[in-house]
């Protein structure tokens, strides 16, 4: 298993210190650099001692995923793709509710019929340049399309890659609502990521308090068979460095150790 952390590029060094292993940047935000300052934070993993294993934030919001034309959003999905490799990326996830919210006039089940295949057809194209795709459900309150694990789930097995795999994100399945049961959902090694914050509506980095919950959803990953990356992905407050360090250490106590 590996441990990383969502974080910009000023945070890598401190990542690093904290004990986390890689980071997961966000990737929209990268299409507008060019070359020399995609190298730069390149650079700034290496120097921190940090590799760039992932990336989330897929689209922009601008970004139209409904419609019968499908060259742009294809086209799009390639350019990001591209920015992967020059960092040497494993994977990229795809959340992004703004975007995939079912569109006026059309029901949910066509939406999400539509989004499948459009997920089918970047996963494909993902292949050439050896990135898995996951996919990740979204709490109600960001999307209307994609919410629970299981949704994912299905969703991942209709688009049918094999670089295609569903995400747990352990803050939107709390806020959800959703029944650690959820996760015996999973065939065993199907689970392609996980996200992982506290059990609150907070957002913030685990801590010992919220050891209960966390051994919960620790041994249900364990049962699925996962053993891939975690990524802490939190709401930090003004002590990044010490917050890090103790959510570092928390993760790596109860999902990294066999009991």
């Amino acid at each position: 298993m590996k441990l990383g952390i969502v974080c910009p590029g000023e945070k890598f060094a401190s990542a690093a210190k904290a004990g986390f292993e890689y980071v997961e940047p966000p990737l929209a935000p990268l299409r507008a650099l060019p070359g020399p300052e995609l190298r730069k934070i390149s650079e700034a993993a290496e120097n921190a001692g940090v590799s760039i294993d992932g990336f989330c934030c897929f689209f922009e919001g601008h970004v139209k995923l409904y419609g019968p034309d499908r060259t742009p959003v294809l086209d799009y999905a390639k350019r990001n793709f591209e920015i992967c490799a020059g960092f040497g990326a494993a994977y990229t996830v795809i959340g992004s509710g703004f975007n995939r919210r079912v569109p006026p006039g059309m029901n949910r089940a066509d939406a999400e019929k539509e989004f499948t295949e459009l997920v089918s057809r970047i996963g494909e194209t993902a292949k050439k340049y050896k990135i898995e795709i996951y996919v990740e459900p979204l709490s109600k309150a960001e999307t209307d399309l994609i919410n629970t694990l299981s949704d994912g789930i299905r969703v991942s097995r209709a688009a049918g890659r094999d670089n295609v795999r569903p995400l747990v994100d352990f803050y939107h399945f709390y806020v959800n609502g959703e029944d650690p049961d959820e996760l015996d959902l999973l065939a065993h090694g199907e689970l392609g990521h996980v996200h992982l914050a506290r059990p609150d509506a907070d957002r913030r980095a685990p801590s010992e308090e919220d050891a209960p919950v966390l051994a919960v959803w620790a041994e249900k990953l364990r049962s699925a068979g996962y053993d891939g990356r975690i990524t802490a992905e939190c709401a930090w407050g003004g002590d990044f460095d010490g917050e890090a360090a103790r959510a570092s250490s928390v993760i790596r106590k109860y999902f990294f150790t066999r009991e």
